[in-house]
């Protein structure tokens, strides 16, 4: 369970106008429920058991909100982009191209923000901080081809 609400995603200044309309505020705030189901999931990964067990209310607590706020405004960001895209700009229309390029520098920065705050969170849970922002978290693999030939223990003199 997130520890971001949907009422802050809209206190942050999202509404459904933005993504042009279609949908009712029960459904937009069912879709920014299922956004921040996703960044609690992206939260909780990083942090592990101690996601559930962050006692409320803590500063802890508080950014992991402010991490979960900003992984759903990097991706609202995003479809920002790919509504006004949908919309039919195209052509690198100067305009319309610098405001969709922005959209997206938008999302980039607040994912930064994110694993920055997520960053905050870790260290005032007294957890580790490396491999924060690599998608391999601290996972490392290899391969080791030897070739057509067995391998020498030994070496002729």
């Amino acid at each position: 369970m997130p520890k971001a609400t949907v009422q802050q995603l809209r206190d942050e200044g999202w509404r459904v106008d933005q993504f042009g309309g279609a949908l009712s505020p029960s459904q937009f705030d069912a879709y920014l429920g299922d956004l921040l189901a996703e960044a609690g999931r992206w939260t909780a990964h990083h942090v592990g058991a101690e996601y559930a067990l962050t006692p409320s209310p803590s500063y802890a607590t508080d950014l992991l909100a402010r991490a979960e706020l900003a992984f759903c405004a990097s991706r609202l960001w995003k479809r920002r982009a790919s509504f006004f895209d949908a919309a039919g700009t195209h052509d690198l229309e100067s305009p319309a191209y610098a405001e969709r390029r922005e959209y997206l520098a938008h999302a980039e920065r607040m994912m930064a923000c994110a694993e920055s705050a997520l960053a905050d969170a870790l260290s005032a849970l007294g957890l580790p901080t490396d491999g924060l922002g690599a998608d391999w978290a601290g996972m490392a693999s290899g391969m080791v081809e030897t070739g057509p030939y067995p391998p020498v223990t030994q070496v002729a003199a």
